[in-house]
């Protein structure tokens, strides 16, 4: 119980303090400048419903005195235990030890695969375009300052503590674009080998190995590890939280588990609201293992996951509360990708087009994959109710990582995107790979006994095929969308050039245009320091707004909707696959 209050106290007084000095550097007048900057991306556009100068000095007078609190918490119980006494150290297993205990030839086969892994990213790096979620991120929360960054919750695109630390990064070191990705690169690349190396702990070496090849070869699995959002960092926390719940199922008093879980539950909410998913999973599953104990030590781990919650949620709601003193709570609370919808309209469109949707953005081959994964339901608690040890924990637990955010979502009546739902797909592998890993595990012990030269490059050869061929399947589908994509930029680049060379006093877009055009075309005018005159309107103009001013009119194509008629009756200026655009005529004489 002490350490966790230590490390309660400790959240506070880091998160009291480093808000409290972000927004310090920041005045009032500056933030509100800041705020009032056009949004292409966000019906939000400069207002600002709560903030006053006094809210926003009650704000850093409130995050010091919570890191004022938790400074004061550290030295109660600093003096409370003594100078002297110091907490003993257990041994702990290393996690290099399990590929220490790898074959030669399954370390060639895993230094192959991660190299694969790596080249792919790579790849990803160069060929994927930058999204517009990425170039929102960048220009109008990590351009404007980190006192914006962390108080300004407009969209959901902002994941805060990633793009905090985009921000972080010295300005100028990298092309805007780059440096929006370089924290999810890192850790990326880091989470790789780090997820391999735990799992072979509570795996084989073929269950361990084909779990994580095939969500590393995943397409949106791949993208996250590139892309510059905080997807990459939550699937770091759940990784993290799953391995701490793990370890403090086993039983034992460790207190590094307790640390690990309450420390990626924040940075996982921080990153992305919607980790809350994940954590409820990781929470429920210690209150059942906790509630099956006996006696005081049942009272004892079940306190402990009370105060684990309170650290977790007190910390969760000091980080956000620049955005509840800025913009209020419901901006936070009500996050138009998790509204609640009459059971009605939820029950309309759960299997066509969301559940079918999600798991083809997920697994691929939606129906196929949706039985896939109620078969994997049924074997699944059919077999774990059967087991028990280790295996019975990591199979229960990776049961609740995949489904429980299923449940979740259907008792709120929320379409959640598909990726906030990444982490599923990896611990639906780890629970195919341990089904078939206990399932199977007789069968392969006769043919290893019956074939024991042919065994082991039996299994790589196997575990290269299915990993790889895997991969190239799902990769190669995903190009397809890459190269629209790639395609659709140049054409927006060549629109932004083409409407830079009539030298526009203004551009009008209609609201359709603003996830797109708006969007690409204000951040190449960040970027290379020439801003285009965007004016987004619900109804476009039909002249000119000002005598003598050269204004243009940008429609976009094919989504359903008619463009003014004293437009349409004119020939455009400039059309594509995409956009129209007009010149609109002079503004008429007064009569």
């Amino acid at each position: 119980m002490r350490q966790l209050l230590v490390l309660t106290f400790i959240l506070w007084l880091v998160a009291g303090l480093g808000l409290s000095l972000l927004l310090h550097a920041t005045s009032y007048n500056e933030l509100v400048a800041a705020l009032a900057q056009p949004n292409y991306a966000a019906e939000y556009e400069g207002r600002l419903p709560v903030l006053t100068p006094a809210r926003y000095e009650a704000l850093q007078l409130g995050l010091q005195l919570v890191a004022g609190v938790g400074a004061a918490g550290l030295l109660v119980l600093r003096l409370k235990r003594g100078v002297g006494r110091r907490a003993r150290r257990r041994p702990q297993n290393k996690i290099g030890q399990s590929w220490q205990e790898l074959a030669t030839p399954q370390r060639v086969l895993v230094a192959g695969l991660g190299l694969a892994a790596l080249g792919v990213r790579a790849w990803l790096l160069v060929q994927q375009p930058i999204t517009t979620d990425e170039l929102t991120s960048f220009d109008y929360y990590v351009r404007l300052g980190g006192a914006v960054t962390a108080s300004n919750y407009s969209l959901p695109n902002n994941h805060i503590l990633y793009n905090l630390l985009v921000g972080s990064l010295p300005t100028g070191a990298l092309p805007p674009d780059w440096q929006q990705r370089l924290p999810a690169v890192l850790i990326g690349v880091m989470l790789l080998p780090i997820s391999y190396l735990l799992l072979l702990r509570y795996l084989r070496f073929g269950a361990a190995t084909l779990a994580l090849g095939l969500f590393t070869f995943t397409p949106m699995a791949a993208f996250y590890s590139i892309a510059g959002r905080g997807y990459g960092l939550q699937l770091a926390a759940v990784v993290a939280g799953f391995f701490a719940t793990l370890a403090l199922l086993a039983g034992g008093r460790r207190r590094e588990p307790w640390v690990v879980f309450v420390v990626s539950g924040v940075v996982g909410l921080y990153a992305v609201p919607t980790h809350l998913y994940a954590l409820v999973a990781l929470g429920l599953a210690l209150l059942v293992g906790f509630g099956r104990q006996a006696g005081r030590q049942r009272q004892l781990n079940i306190g402990q996951l009370g105060l684990a919650t309170f650290a977790i949620g007190t910390t969760t709601a000091v980080l956000y509360a620049p955005v509840g003193a800025v913009l209020g709570w419901p901006a936070l609370l009500h996050n138009p990708y998790v509204q609640s919808l009459s059971w009605a309209a939820f029950g309309r469109g759960l299997y066509d087009p969301y559940l079918l949707g999600m798991a083809s953005q997920l697994w691929g081959q939606g129906r196929a994959s949706l039985l896939g994964l109620a078969v994997l339901a049924g074997v699944g608690a059919l077999a774990l109710s059967r087991w028990r040890g280790p295996a019975r924990h990591l199979g229960w637990l990776s049961y609740a990582l995949v489904f429980l955010p299923l449940l979740l979502l259907a008792a709120q009546r929320v379409y959640v995107p598909a990726r906030a739902l990444l982490p599923s797909v990896l611990f639906s592998f780890v629970l195919l790979a341990l089904l078939g890993q206990e399932m199977l595990g007789p069968l392969a012990a006769r043919l290893r006994a019956r074939w024991p030269r042919y065994w082991q490059a039996g299994t790589l050869g196997l575990l290269l095929v299915t990993i790889s061929g895997y991969g190239i399947y799902r990769l190669s589908h995903e190009a397809v969308g890459m190269r629209a994509i790639a395609t659709q930029h140049a054409h927006l680049r060549q629109q932004l050039g083409w409407l830079r060379a009539q030298g526009p006093a203004r551009v009008w877009l209609d609201s359709l245009s603003r996830p797109y055009q708006g969007i690409y075309w204000y951040h190449l005018g960040v970027v290379q320091q020439v801003p285009m005159p965007l004016v987004v309107a619900k109804t476009l103009p039909t002249h000119a707004t000002q005598a003598g001013a050269n204004e243009y009119a940008v429609f976009c194509r094919g989504r359903g909707t008619v463009p003014p008629p004293a437009l349409a009756a004119q020939a455009p200026a400039y059309t594509d696959a995409y956009i129209y655009v007009w010149k609109l005529p002079a503004l008429p004489p007064a009569p």
